[in-house]
């Protein structure tokens, strides 16, 4: 792991009209240069710095191996990762396939989450933490 320390936190935001967030000041500093947005697990957008990015990479890959549909899985995964650099005022924008793929509108939140961030829905984090039954909104 690449990191120093581990990841942590939960901050709201939202996404302006033009798909733009700003990342919370917490986590800015990893991406000061530049990030990739990827698909994570349960329906959320991952952040990654490109050290990360590049271990997340390879275990995909290795993973691919294991039969034709998993190697679909992240052909798929690979195609809907993208870089993305920080403007003056700290905001990202998130592409249209991934606002697709986790569902998010306007009310967004970001986990830390130990080698990456996160960026859920709010209205999806909540109804996963419905389900679990969980009250951490």
């Amino acid at each position: 792991m690449a990191l120093v320390e581990s990841l942590k936190g939960r901050d709201e935001r939202s996404l302006d009209p033009k798909s733009r967030v700003i990342v919370p000041q917490r986590f800015r500093s990893l991406f000061a240069d530049e990030g990739v947005l990827a698909p994570h697990v349960a329906g959320c957008v991952a952040l990654w710095t490109k050290s990360e990015y590049a271990e997340e990479s390879l275990r995909q890959h290795l993973r691919s191996k294991q039969s034709p549909t998993v190697e679909h899985e992240v052909r798929r995964w690979f195609s809907m990762c993208s870089d993305f650099a920080l403007d003056q005022q700290g905001r990202m924008m998130v592409p249209p396939g991934l606002r697709e793929y986790a569902k998010l509108s306007t009310d967004v939140l970001f986990f830390g989450v130990f080698d990456r961030v996160e960026l859920w829905s709010k209205e999806r984090w909540d109804a996963l933490e419905a389900a679990s039954g969980s009250t951490g909104s």
